[in-house]
C-alpha cells in the first residue's frame, strides 16, 4: 500500500511539473530562428499575448500598458534575441508562465537597463546598468547561454551576468507604459 501511494505521489508530482514546462502552442515543428519586421498583421498569429494591449499598424508592433507577449512555438534554453525598442520596453526569456521568467528591460525615462529575475510573481534584481537612453529608438539584444546572460543596447555591452538558472522556456516582449517594436529576430544557439 505505502509502495502503491509512493509511485502515485511521484506521478502526481511529475504532472505538476509538466503544466509548468513551457511548450510550443501546436503541435507544428518549433523553428531554430524567428525573424518578425511586423510589415504584415498577419505576423501576430506568431505572438501569445498574455497582457497589455498589442497591434502592428505601419510596419511597428505598439503595445500599450504593463504587459507581455511570447513567441508562439518557439520553446528553448539558450538564444539570442534582439529587437528595436522606442520607449521601455523589454525582452523576456526563460518564460514558462508570466510569473516565471526573466528579463533585461530598458527604462527610458532613468536612462538605466535592469536584468531580473521573475519567479512565483516575485520579481528579484539581478543586474543593473546606467545607459544613455534617449526617446529615440535602440537595438536591445540579450545573448542567454547556460547561466551566462548579456545584454546589449546598440551593441554596447550593458550586462554581463553569469549566474541565471538554466532552464527551457519562451522568449517574449515585455513593456511598462507605451513601447514600439520592430526587426525582432529570435535564434536558437
Amino acid at each position: 500500500m505505502k509502495r502503491l501511494f509512493g509511485a502515485l505521489l511521484i506521478i502526481f508530482l511529475l504532472a505538476g511539473c509538466a503544466q509548468e514546462e513551457a511548450k510550443p502552442e501546436k503541435s507544428v515543428p518549433m523553428p531554430s530562428a524567428i525573424a518578425l519586421n511586423f510589415e504584415n498583421a498577419k505576423q501576430m498569429d506568431n505572438l501569445k499575448v498574455v497582457s497589455g494591449a498589442w497591434a502592428i499598424k505601419g510596419g511597428r508592433l505598439l503595445a500599450t500598458g504593463q504587459g507581455l507577449a511570447v513567441l508562439n512555438n518557439f520553446v528553448v534554453t539558450d538564444s539570442t534575441t534582439s529587437v528595436s525598442i522606442t520607449g521601455s520596453a523589454g525582452i523576456a526569456f526563460r518564460a514558462t508562465s508570466p510569473q516565471n521568467l526573466m528579463l533585461v528591460a530598458a527604462d527610458m525615462k532613468k536612462s538605466v537597463v535592469y536584468l531580473y529575475s521573475i519567479v512565483e510573481g516575485k520579481r528579484q534584481l539581478l543586474a543593473k546598468s546606467a545607459y544613455n537612453l534617449t526617446d529615440a529608438v535602440h537595438k536591445l539584444t540579450v545573448d542567454v547561454n547556460g547561466a551566462s546572460v548579456r545584454a546589449y543596447v546598440d551593441d554596447d555591452n550593458v550586462i554581463d551576468f553569469g549566474n541565471a538558472v538554466k532552464r527551457k522556456g519562451r522568449v517574449g516582449l515585455w513593456i511598462a507604459g507605451d513601447a514600439e517594436f520592430d526587426d525582432l529576430s529570435a535564434e536558437n544557439i
